[in-house]
């Protein structure tokens, strides 16, 4: 949390072209089938401003790379299926400057958690600092560019990280109601044993429909790759997300938040393949 008190400190005031934004959402999940390699995955989730889709995180191994969680289903490998509880956390702070009327700098402070009922080895902590551009389209279009440094933190093991990467996005208002956007990811992590590192790049869409003034139901798909060059042996890692998620805004600053995720992930290892539904419900507070 220090760095959101730090970012608050020495982000300027700046009277009608500036706006400070704080967000912070609290989720519970149940996934069917753990797995421990994409424990982290950010394409997997509710939250809007989190784990859904917005932020990359590391990897997650049990037993090093010698005993990959998930082979053949379960966080422990072998053939069963482990279920689990999950809680996720997430806050951040920003500020949003108007450089002109269609073009405006956003720079972002965030901290992510989440933590596993059983298997807290797949426990991780992220730390991100951002800046982006926004631009204003004609047509009801809105693009974005981001660059991001993050410190991931896993329990003081050898998996812990510090990470560059870079979105761009894409949103549409296709109708009074209806909405697409379109995002790619490109990220370098660089972990404290070399086994670790990866590069991973990541694709999705997602559709939104407004039922109502406040309600919002979206679905999507994601396809995630990371690149484990240095590993003994070396192999690359696959994650699809399809996933349907529910947003209800309470009043101007609480919302309800329900989805399901499925997730396909396998890697280059034989039998590794293996599926998880993730099952949420969350609480989120933006102001």
């Amino acid at each position: 949390m220090v760095i959101l008190f730090l970012l608050a400190a020495v982000i300027p005031s700046t009277a009608g072209a500036a706006e400070l934004t704080v967000s912070a959402e609290v989720s519970e999940s149940y996934e069917d089938n753990v797995i421990g390699l994409t424990a982290d995955n950010p394409n997997v989730g509710v939250a809007s401003s989190g784990g859904g889709g917005m932020t990359m995180g590391g990897m997650n191994l049990k037993g090093g790379m010698n005993s990959i969680p998930g082979s053949g289903g379960g966080a422990a490998g072998g053939t069963r299926s482990a279920g689990d509880f999950t809680t996720g956390l997430y806050a951040d702070i920003g500020w949003d400057h108007d450089m002109t009327d269609a073009t405006g700098l956003l720079i972002l402070a965030s901290v992510e958690h989440k933590a596993y009922k059983t298997y807290s080895e797949f426990d991780f902590t992220i730390g991100t600092l951002s800046a982006g551009v926004t631009h204003q389209f004609p047509e009801g279009v809105t693009g974005r560019v981001t660059a991001r440094l993050s410190g991931k933190d896993f329990d003081g093991t050898l998996r812990d990280s510090t990470a560059y990467g870079v979105t761009a996005s894409l949103r549409e208002r296709l109708s009074a109601k209806l909405w697409m956007k379109e995002t790619l990811d490109f990220e370098q992590n660089n972990s404290r044993s070399s086994i670790y590192d990866y590069t991973g790049a990541s694709a999705g869409v997602k559709a939104g429909y407004d039922l109502s003034e406040q309600q919002t139901l979206s679905a999507g798909y994601s396809y995630l790759l990371r690149d484990f060059k240095d590993s003994a042996p070396a192999f690359k890692l696959t994650s699809q997300v399809a996933s349907l998620h529910w947003n209800l805004d309470l009043n101007d600053y609480w919302s309800v938040l329900a989805g399901y995720d499925h997730e396909w992930a396998d890697s280059t290892i034989p039998n590794t393949a293996t599926t998880n539904n993730i099952y949420t419900i969350g609480l989120r507070y933006e102001y």
